[in-house]
């Protein structure tokens, strides 16, 4: 039941025990929040990708004497990632042609096999 305070309804009085805990749990839906453990689990694996990013980049722009002018520019690094990003894409598309071929063979399989 609703109170009214200063002209503003309120869920539950601040002298019930527990009340308001719950007026605050049903102000809206949850649902599909995420678990904490989920949360976690996402934020370590950005953090080893962001660490393997610092490694790759520090590897390739410290100022060793050996590497002299030829030491990797930024618009190398960044060529070189999407170089690898292209790569994964043309691998995944190749596996994901297959699976597609798979699909169909099996969807004509079940037609010619009713004949």
């Amino acid at each position: 039941m609703a109170t009214k305070l200063f002209g503003e309804q309120y869920v539950a009085k601040m002298d019930t025990p527990g009340t308001t805990k719950e007026s605050r749990e049903n102000m809206h839906d949850t649902s599909h929040a995420g678990s904490l453990g989920d949360m976690d689990a996402h934020y370590q694996q950005y953090r080893r990708c962001v660490d393997a990013f610092e490694d790759i980049i520090s590897e390739n722009t410290e100022p060793y004497d050996i590497l002299g002018d030829k030491r990797m520019t930024g618009e190398d690094i960044h060529k070189a990632f999407i170089e690898a990003v292209k790569s994964q894409q043309k691998w995944h598309k190749a596996e994901l042609d297959i699976l597609d071929s798979l699909i169909e063979l099996s969807d004509s399989f079940k037609v010619t096999d009713s004949l």
